[in-house]
């Protein structure tokens, strides 16, 4: 127990009710009295100061009929909401004004300062609110005594903290303006007269209420609203034109203004929810609400949980005619959440598609050096040096959650699909989004050069960039700062992998091909091996001894698999196994014709029989051509004559023979 604590009765002792709440105020000075103080938080603030006698005191602790609060207020009653501010912050944010509270502090630490110097004796006479009156009309006599005595028991009880005596401005427009009915304006005048004002009891309170919270909508004004209120709440109407309309009530009435009806939404309703109602829970959440934190919070090993989104490049590519194109081309990254590494990567030609998403976890179960090879890109294992599939995996309700993507759950057990049109759900996907520079003016857009292909290499080379680019400074624990990990999220990997602190699983190539690319179907005889139009074979599949054991004339149907934005190479099932295959040539030409889609693959198929038809039509006519052409010069038709039977040229010997003799007189050589 200190001077100053809060004590409390739960009995009543003394003569003190059991709801009071006392301040040791001293115990010192006084033989025989020990002295509280009671402070009255009323219109008029003050403080009333009692005595018991110290023997009675002292039992009444031991006895347990006095007991020590558990909450010990700083500030009094009047001054709880300043609790931990900083006063002076306040004052110096207040900018001009003509007297600062800090001085009014000045001034009423000044006029107790006597009091302050003679508390001893104060005590001391038994009686210290007559004591501090007679000082009072000795040194401060413009000072009303009960005021001092309010001041100087503050000063006192609250450690001596010149905050205690801090004016109550504080609370000055804080009341309960519902409890007191009148008819009379409260704050300004009404601008039509008395008789106009508008007094918001509880009843009003309610109607307003309801009609709040029937009439907003989002995207409705504040404005919009009052008007339904005041139509069809408080049946108003307008007369007059011009500038003489003004709204009356039918009633005769008054009615609420608008100040008076925001009033009581914000008293009735949160910021939060009166925002939601206008703006819609997005906006309220992604531009009005506080940050939560990041995401890589909940997360301790790489590959604990990823997150996987596309976005579409701005500008313009050429297709393989090499015409520009309005097809879009869409970029589906996977990104790590604790290290913020982009561990997968994949492309669709045309729209956001399941492909891609597949093509992305394809990208992240290899090894990337292998996967950039099969778009004709070198790269090293350094480079990009992360390989596994996510034990979880977040993605939106888009091609994404297609159940060729999420079907199988032996590869991703955990999967999470957020909600639409809720970007902050994926965060850590979306911030690693390249951004674009918005322009004005007339509408431009970029026309790039590159192919589809030739994007999907720019991007590959991108998410490596950004791997070691980007700043991770913030995802740094004192464990990494102290061992001098580089802010970036390949280095934050690299360290936390070599640590084994990973949740990453490994699966075998062959599986990956099986599970994440797009099931084709190749046409195999024991001439070729193609898809759509396009020929395909490879050392392997001659090793398999696959085309020698077709039949012969018969086209068989292989199921295989293959990226659709690049079908460079593929793989087929032979004997149950995969055997990789890769697009030929008819002549030796260069080989960045062979990297391809498939759409293209099957509009290049569609051409080449069109113009395969054509041919046949154009063959006839050359034929035609001629046969004119050789009767002009011959005068005769290519086909006149007759057949006749002919007699077999004759042979000596038999072609077997003849070799055997000339064998049989030719020496061999030794060597």
């Amino acid at each position: 127990m200190n001077v100053g604590s809060l004590l409390e009765f739960p009995d009543g002792y003394g003569g003190i009710p059991k709801s009071a709440k006392l301040h040791l105020l001293d115990n010192a000075h006084s033989p025989t009295w020990t002295f509280l103080v009671e402070f009255v938080d009323a219109k008029e603030k003050s403080a009333e100061i009692r005595r018991i006698a110290r023997t009675d005191f002292e039992s009444g602790l031991l006895d347990g009929a006095i007991r020590v609060s558990c909450t010990q207020p700083s500030l009094p009653c009047w001054l709880e909401s300043l609790e931990g501010i900083d006063v002076q912050s306040i004052e110096t944010a207040r900018g001009r004004r003509k007297h600062s509270n800090i001085d009014r502090v000045t001034a009423r630490l000044f006029e107790i300062q006597p009091l302050l110097c003679r508390s001893d004796q104060i005590f001391r006479s038994g009686d210290p609110s007559q004591a501090i009156a007679a000082l009072a009309r000795k040194f401060a006599p413009r000072s009303h005594p009960g005021r001092l005595r309010l001041w100087f028991s503050c000063y006192l009880v609250f450690g001596r903290d010149a905050r205690a005596l801090y004016p109550s401005f504080v609370r000055i427009g804080h009341w309960d303006r519902k409890s007191k009915f009148t008819g009379n304006p409260l704050g300004l005048p009404p601008r039509g007269g008395r008789g106009a004002y508008f007094h918001v009891d509880e009843e009003a309170r309610r109607t307003i209420e309801a009609g709040y919270v029937k009439h907003m909508d989002i995207g409705r004004k504040r404005v919009e609203i009052y008007a339904q209120i005041l139509k069809n709440n408080f049946n108003c109407t307008t007369v007059g034109k011009g500038a003489d309309l003004r709204i009356v009530s039918r009633d005769s009435k008054p009615f609420p203004t608008i100040n008076q009806v925001t009033y009581c939404a914000r008293k009735a309703y949160s910021p939060d929810q009166l925002s939601e109602a206008v703006y819609g829970a997005a906006r309220v959440r992604h531009r009005l609400a506080p940050d939560q934190g990041r995401y890589s919070r909940g997360v301790a090993n790489l590959f604990e949980r990823a997150e996987a989104d596309g976005y579409y490049r701005e500008d313009r590519l050429r297709d393989f005619g090499g015409s520009a194109s309005d097809e879009k081309f869409c970029v589906v990254r996977l990104v790590d959440v604790l290290s913020g590494v982009v561990a997968g990567i994949g492309f669709a030609w045309g729209s956001e598609t399941a492909d891609a998403y597949r093509m992305a976890l394809f990208c992240a179960s290899m090894r990337k050096a292998e996967f950039a090879q099969l778009f004709g890109l070198e790269i090293s294992e350094e480079d990009w040096p992360c390989a596994g599939i996510p034990a979880q995996l977040s993605i939106d309700r888009g091609p994404g959650a297609a159940e060729t993507v999420l079907g199988d759950s032996r590869y991703i057990p955990w999967r999470e699909l957020t909600a639409s049109f809720s970007p902050r759900d994926k965060a850590t996907v979306e911030s690693s989004h390249p951004r674009t520079v918005r322009t004005e003016g007339r509408p431009i857009k970029f026309e790039s050069t590159l192919t589809p292909v030739d994007a999907a290499k720019q991007e590959i080379l991108r998410a490596i960039r950004d791997n070691w680019r980007s700043d991770a400074s913030d995802r740094l624990t004192p464990d990494m700062i102290e061992r001098g990990v580089v802010p970036n999220p390949m280095s934050i990997w690299r360290w936390l992998d070599e640590r084994g602190r990973t949740s990453a699983e490994l699966i075998s190539f062959d599986e990956a091909v099986r599970a994440f690319l797009t099931p084709v179907e190749f046409k195999a005889t024991r001439d070729s091996l193609q898809l759509h139009a396009r020929s395909f074979g490879s050392p392997e599949l001659e090793a398999a001894g696959f085309r020698q054991r077709l039949p012969r004339s018969q086209t068989l149907r292989v199921p295989g698999y293959g990226m659709n934005l690049c079908v460079r190479h593929a793989w087929i099932e032979v004997d149950h196994r995969l055997v990789r295959v890769d697009a030929q040539l008819p002549i030796r030409d260069d080989d960045a014709q062979l990297y391809s889609t498939t759409i293209h693959l099957a509009a290049e198929a569609k051409q080449l029989t069109a113009m395969r038809s054509d041919q046949r039509e154009h063959a006839i006519g050359e034929e035609l051509k001629y046969q004119q052409a050789c009767e002009a010069a011959t005068g005769k038709d290519p086909a006149a004559g007759s057949w006749a039977s002919a007699r077999p040229k004759g042979r000596g010997k038999s072609q077997i023979q003849s070799k055997a003799e000339r064998d049989a007189v030719t020496p061999r050589s030794t060597l």
